[in-house]
């Protein structure tokens, strides 16, 4: 195998419909291989290959597809929509409609075969805002990755039942009524109720807000099944509708994206929650750190501030380093250094590494 065929197909981080077809065409086990690699470099692009294969690599929908939303009219504007976002848009209707199917078959298994179906597809698969779309990730020494954020999740929820424990051996009931009546006194914020997603820390809002929902908009698409398609059958139709998403069931859909390293798309859908309930802790500390990891450090900055000052102090910790550190990279390293000053005197779980960056 040539090596400028390995470059085409290396060319995008991300799965593409060209890589489907060339592996349902080629005999080439060492293409196969490198398709198949490619695929399970995110848990998204693995779940979009997997949708492919239980359709039989069929990419016949996807052309019919191209006909409605790819009109020659409008090639100039969409050339403006980078190729990765196309592709994954295509991969996430497919993989969509698989989901549907294989949930419709197995729930109506003695019911006659329907002759029709219907997806439902988020706005962000289709298209991002024009201002997310134009943003430059940062070069890749200045990001944070993600597993060092889990990482220190870890770590800290270690080290605060550590604590949690010591206090409650150490400390006598006069002195912790003592305690709690002066932390009354000095906050009225509270730490929140935890879960975590994708080994994510979040908020746990189904304890604070009754039947959590996300509006958010999504394209639904009606139409013959790839199993019966037959030349007589009718093009697929679609319309655009508002609806109402189970919060936890959007935001993990969106952590999974966030995961994948698509900073720009689950920003996008960070914003969407946002819209919806604007003090969202979990939604303002994300955005922030994907702000962060796109150069947009003003932005970024101003989302941990938000954090800083919400109703719950989960993030504070997290939000004040990466403050700091976007201050740092933003060239303000006055500012920078009175946030690390700050934590270094907390002595909280960022407060080493902050007396480290003083002291460069």
């Amino acid at each position: 195998m040539s090596s400028n065929r390995l470059y085409k197909l290396f060319a995008s981080s991300h799965l593409e419909r060209k890589d489907v077809e060339t592996y349902v065409t080629t005999d080439d086990a060492v293409v196969k291989n490198t398709i198949e690699q490619k695929a399970m470099s995110s848990s998204f692009d693995n779940d979009a290959f997997e949708g492919w294969e239980e359709n039989g690599f069929n990419t016949k929908m996807m052309h019919k597809l191209d006909s409605k939303f790819m009109p020659k009219a409008k090639i100039n504007y969409l050339k403006t929509i980078s190729l990765t976002i196309i592709t994954l848009t295509v991969i996430s209707l497919l993989f969509v409609y698989n989901l549907n199917q294989s949930k419709t078959h197995s729930e109506n298994k003695t019911k006659p075969t329907e002759t029709a179906s219907t997806m439902a597809v988020d706005e962000s698969d289709i298209m991002l805002p024009q201002l997310i779309e134009e943003m430059k990730e940062a070069p890749i020494q200045k990001q944070i990755k993600l597993t060092k954020i889990k990482s220190d999740f870890a770590e800290m929820k270690v080290l605060e039942q550590e604590i949690k424990n010591e206090n409650e051996i150490n400390t006598l009931p006069i002195n912790k009524v003592k305690q709690e009546k002066e932390k009354s006194i000095i906050t009225s914020r509270k730490m929140a109720k935890e879960i975590y997603l994708n080994d994510l820390k979040l908020i746990d809002y189904d304890s604070y807000r009754t039947d959590p929902i996300v509006k958010t908009k999504q394209i639904i698409l009606s139409g013959t099944p790839a199993n019966l398609e037959s030349e007589e059958s009718e093009d697929i139709e679609a319309s655009w509708k508002t609806v109402e998403i189970p919060y936890n069931e959007f935001i993990d859909k969106t952590l999974r994206i966030l995961n994948g390293g698509n900073y720009k798309k689950a920003l996008t859908r960070f914003e969407t929650i946002l819209k919806t309930y604007p003090d969202d802790i979990n939604s303002l500390f994300y955005t922030g750190f994907c702000l962060y990891n796109l150069a947009e450090y003003e932005a970024s900055i101003s989302n941990f501030q938000k954090c800083l000052h919400g109703k719950f102090s989960n993030f504070d910790e997290e939000a004040e380093w990466m403050t700091a550190q976007a201050y740092l990279l933003s060239g303000n390293k006055d500012k920078a250094n009175i946030v690390f000053k700050s934590i270094a005197s907390k002595n909280g779980y960022y407060a080493k590494q902050a007396k480290v960056k003083i002291s460069q």
